[in-house]
């Protein structure tokens, strides 16, 4: 028999995107399928609703995954009732194999088990197949994965119900004021030391700032040393001027 057409193109996929595809099924089937917290397409959309919002997942990846996953509701009655197919298979069983008294009392339990085991595991091939159509066809596995790790089980044992995902790269998640928006990058801190107009540096004179320089400090300031040799040298002037006039 030829292998399925999904597998060879597993093989072409990088080890990180294989191991996606292998948490992708593992998360899917026991939290969907066997603990049926989804049973309907209604309820895939709103347990991936966060996701979409968060910009992890696609529209086209919401829709077909809600669709796809949906759907899985009709494995559900086999998942806990394929008691009835392994009571029709272990009268067929028994008759073909026990025959004999001793054979009567131990074959037909083990029968039944074996019976239970094999159609729920045949239960399970076909879901499974269902999971890696699913995959195959993803535009951002990663992101779907992503969302599907952040879903949270309801506490009255509802559906579940995807939290929004805080912790992202600004590449990944969209704004969040605006759901389902395209990504935007984080905004950038200005420095405000530049903000202030240049022309108010000028306003401030030399003599201001050793002024204030003078208040601020305890000592002598240059303010002080400038100050006192201005007065010296008006002095000065003043005195040469009068020995002049006389």
């Amino acid at each position: 028999m030829d292998q399925p057409p999904l597998l060879p193109k597993l093989s072409h996929k990088s080890p990180q995107d294989a191991q996606v595809l292998k948490q992708l099924f593992q998360f899917s089937y026991q939290k969907w399928f066997q603990n049926t917290m989804i049973r309907s397409e209604v309820d895939a959309r709103q347990s991936l609703g966060p996701g979409l919002a968060a910009g992890l997942i696609t529209s086209r990846d919401y829709d077909q995954l809600s669709t796809r996953l949906g759907s899985l509701r009709k494995w559900y009655y086999f998942q806990w009732h394929n008691i009835g197919p392994a009571f029709l298979l272990s009268p067929i069983l028994l008759l073909s194999y026990a025959q004999t008294p001793p054979r009567r009392y131990i074959v037909p339990p083990l029968l039944f088990l074996l019976s239970v085991q094999t159609t729920s595991s045949l239960f399970r091939v076909v879901p499974a197949i269902d999971l890696f159509g699913v995959w195959d066809k993803l535009e951002n596995p990663a992101g779907v994965l992503e969302a599907i790790r952040n879903l949270q089980p309801s506490t009255n044992g509802g559906i579940m119900h995807g939290r929004v995902p805080s912790e992202f790269a600004p590449d990944v998640v969209g704004d969040s004021s605006e759901p389902g928006g395209p990504p935007v990058p984080s905004p950038t801190e200005t420095p405000t030391s530049l903000s202030e107009p240049e022309s108010a540096s000028h306003t401030v004179t030399r003599w201001e700032e050793l002024r204030a320089a003078s208040k601020n400090g305890g000592h002598s300031s240059s303010w002080d040393e400038i100050r006192q040799k201005h007065e010296r040298s008006r002095v000065s002037e003043a005195v040469k001027e009068g020995n002049t006039t006389f």
